[in-house]
């Protein structure tokens, strides 16, 4: 599994937005942190339509985040910018009736598990965890 660039790019986007709590520019995101200016538009878009950001316009306008970064995870911005995280393609399908190993698929169960456990663990990590400088000063905040 890869998570991909336009993931990475939301992650930086979103950790930057949690610095002294302030509306920042798009094009300072960029700018900072190494962004393409119009692909990060396109992330600020989905992060924006999903909840996580709010966007001003106007001189003063810019973008910041709709929430305390304590309440935003790491599930949360990754199914922002890339949809519903979906490690075993058939549990996207139950019930297809052109399976015929559906009814006693062992690896659909491994599959599964494995899904459950990796979404309950990018549940817990919290943005605001993300953001610290270094694991001694936030004292490994996961929920």
């Amino acid at each position: 599994m890869k998570l991909g660039r336009q993931i990475d790019y939301a992650l930086k986007a979103m950790i930057t937005l949690t610095k002294n709590n302030k509306t920042f520019q798009i094009k300072d995101i960029s700018n900072s942190r190494g962004i393409p200016h119009p692909f990060l538009i396109k992330i600020i878009q989905m992060l924006n339509k999903a909840g996580l950001v709010r966007t001003l316009r106007g001189p003063k306008g810019g973008v910041f985040l709709s929430r305390d970064p304590s309440e935003i995870t790491l599930k949360e911005i990754i199914e922002a910018v890339s949809g519903k995280i979906k490690f075993n393609p058939c549990s996207v399908s139950r019930g297809n009736k052109d399976c015929i190993f559906e009814e006693d698929c062992k690896t659909n169960i491994m599959f599964d598990n494995l899904e459950k456990n990796i979404l309950q663990s990018f549940d817990k990590v919290r943005l605001d965890s993300l953001s610290c400088e270094n694991s001694l000063s936030c004292n490994n905040k996961v929920s």
